[in-house]
């Protein structure tokens, strides 16, 4: 109430995965949001032990350093936006800055390959692609596929949220050699702001 009351804009989850997201599902220009967030008026904030919500990795994934809470408070007492202090305004979270979507981010380069239905790849899809990864529902044809050295891995959710034929699917990448992960390797690959091996996250069984 008080950062709306000072002007701020709030942005809720659903925006993020709907008005923000939409566009990155359907696989559109990511101009928009990369203006909003080259004119560095888009901040995310969190604690120090933040629980790994789609908010936050969504935020991490378009190269938001995040900020604390105090920040806000002292830009509310100052009535201005203030640069933050690293010691007492920024979160102790490993932070990278990129440019959303681009070859330079955190997944630049990476082909993900998405085994959920559609609303599971609705609210990751995004993510990924925010983070500069390349997002397919299907394993590219074997003529087109890039080196087994982490450039490209299936990324498989709990049973109930896979899609039809997803063990075909996790099948085919096996048989290529093909990274195969649960959706935590996104998560921490996030949190820790590096690239991780697949292989400490396998599949749910």
């Amino acid at each position: 109430r008080r950062l709306a009351a000072a002007g701020a804009r709030v942005v809720e989850e659903t925006e993020l995965r709907g008005d923000v997201a939409a566009p990155l599902v359907a696989g559109a220009s990511l101009h928009n949001l990369r203006a909003r967030l080259d004119a560095g008026r888009v901040f995310l904030l969190t604690d120090d032990e933040p629980k790994a919500t789609i908010k936050l990795l969504y935020g991490l994934a378009c190269g938001l350093h995040p900020r604390r809470p105090a920040w806000a408070d002292a830009c509310l007492k100052a009535h201005a936006l203030l640069p933050p202090d690293a010691a007492a305004h920024l979160a102790r979270l490993p932070s990278s800055r990129w440019r959303v979507g681009s070859r330079d981010a955190l997944f630049g380069g990476t082909l993900a390959v998405l085994a959920g239905g559609a609303d599971w790849c609705a609210t990751w899809a995004p993510v990924l692609r925010a983070a500069g990864a390349e997002v397919r529902r299907e394993l590219p044809p074997l003529h087109h596929e890039p080196r087994a050295d982490g450039t490209c891995v299936v990324l498989v959710p709990k049973e109930e949220h896979q899609q039809q034929g997803a063990a075909g699917l996790v099948g085919r990448a096996r048989e290529r050699g093909v990274g195969v992960a649960s959706v935590e390797w996104v998560k921490q690959c996030l949190l820790q702001q590096k690239n991780l091996p697949t292989r400490g996250f396998p599949p749910p069984q």
